[in-house]
């Protein structure tokens, strides 16, 4: 399921510096639906040597080998983010030699079954919607940077964080939005312009509530950006 914080929980831990001393090596990499073999291969290896032409013309199982050998005996974390599907694993695998016990592979998939085959001995760790208390503290965060959202605006943001159904990365980018208006405009008018990202939040996404959860999961990153940049035009008409 996309924008449950996936990669944001990865990058936490990409980012953390007991990880990053316990693993020298640390190398993120960003699959998605459509990618090359070979340029994944290749990103790898940049880490560790020089890209030249000699090293486009090997083949993938030649780059393989080659990022099997730099590896073999060194503590590393390779993320993988967003792998769609087994195939995928499948063919990027042959790179991490298993006789290696010091090397993690952590890979991000929306798909259970990805992550139940890359690791057969684990369970995967499954991220969960927001409770409706969650998503409210997260959007007071997001907007206010802390637990203080006036009184006057509690009951519109409330409802505002309803509508996101628990999605995380649906309330961090209305929560962008709602940030510009508490910031540029007095009390009346960020009501006012707060019931109107509420209206266009319930309108856009259906009023039923397992469509609108259809349609908020099924909305890419290309999409959220376009409802906020309708977001944003409808709130430029706001005084």
């Amino acid at each position: 399921m996309p924008g449950l914080g996936k990669t944001t929980l990865a990058g936490k831990i990409f980012r953390d510096h007991a990880i990053r001393h316990a693993f020298p090596i640390c190398i993120w990499i960003y699959i998605s639906q459509e990618f090359r073999k070979k340029d994944v291969f290749l990103s790898i290896l940049q880490e560790f040597t020089k890209i030249d032409e000699n090293m486009y013309r090997k083949s993938d199982q030649e780059l393989a080998k080659l990022i099997a050998a730099h590896i073999e005996r060194k503590k590393y974390l390779i993320i993988m983010d967003d792998i769609w599907i087994v195939e995928d694993w499948n063919k990027l695998q042959i790179a991490f030699p298993d006789s290696n016990k010091d090397g993690k592979v952590l890979i991000t998939s929306r798909h259970l079954e990805v992550a139940q085959f890359a690791n057969r001995h684990r369970p995967p760790h499954h991220m969960h919607l927001l409770t409706q208390d969650e998503s409210w503290m997260l959007l007071q965060y997001e907007v206010f940077g802390e637990l203080a959202c006036p009184p006057e605006l509690e009951d519109l943001g409330k409802l505002i964080a309803k509508h996101c159904c628990g999605l995380p990365l649906a309330i961090v980018v209305i929560g962008a939005v709602l940030t510009i208006k508490f910031k540029t405009l007095d009390t009346t008018a960020t009501q006012g312009s707060w019931a109107k990202v509420s209206q266009s939040i319930s309108t856009y996404l259906n009023e039923d509530r397992e469509r609108r959860m259809e349609t908020m999961i099924g909305l890419s990153y290309e999409k959220i950006a376009l409802l906020l940049e309708r977001l944003r035009s409808l709130l430029s008409n706001v005084p």
